[in-house]
């Protein structure tokens, strides 16, 4: 938003941990970054899923969970659901980069992105496929004015029963 409208970058990295207090704990608090990368990779290596499917901050974690464990197995679909992931100074330029590069994780098949266009914590717009290498699809569906960001939502929108059902089918 500070890009769109000419802002500076400082006041909104601020106004974002105020008002998302659990992202500034994220990236501040490096014990409980650890924390929930651990969780979720220790949830993957005991699962073994094919389908990850990772909400707002959850999309993050997911993501930097498959780079620093690679040795899961392989996981057919990673689907992110209102991903912040692109969002620049609050999170893109604060993810634990590896090999210098941001693309699909290791060990990741496929990688598709849905975001509302009006969800403004899944921007910028034209989605994650900007700035993130071997994204599959960066889809987007309008799932409520009132509720751009519910994960309920999202779950129940046209273009994730459509990716899903492609992985049923071809699974």
């Amino acid at each position: 938003m500070a890009d769109k409208y000419g802002l500076e970058h400082r006041p909104a990295t601020n106004l974002a941990a105020v008002f998302f207090r659990e992202v500034h704990t994220y990236f501040n608090d490096g014990d409980r970054r650890d924390a929930a990368i651990t969780e979720v990779a220790d949830t993957i290596e005991r699962c073994s899923p094919k389908i990850v499917i990772a909400h707002s901050l959850g999309s993050v974690v997911a993501y930097e969970t498959l780079w620093a464990r690679r040795n899961h197995s392989p996981v057919d679909l990673l689907h992110m659901l209102g991903s912040p992931l692109a969002m620049p100074d609050i999170i893109y330029h604060r993810l634990n980069v590896h090999e210098g590069t941001r693309g699909r994780p290791p060990g990741v098949i496929r990688w598709i992105n849905i975001s509302d266009p009006g969800d403004f914590i899944a921007i910028p717009p034209g989605g994650i496929s900007l700035n993130f290498r071997y994204v599959a699809a960066d889809l987007t569906d309008a799932i409520g004015a009132f509720s751009f960001h519910q994960v309920t939502k999202y779950l129940r929108c046209g273009a994730t029963a459509g990716v899903l059902a492609t992985c049923v089918i071809s699974g």
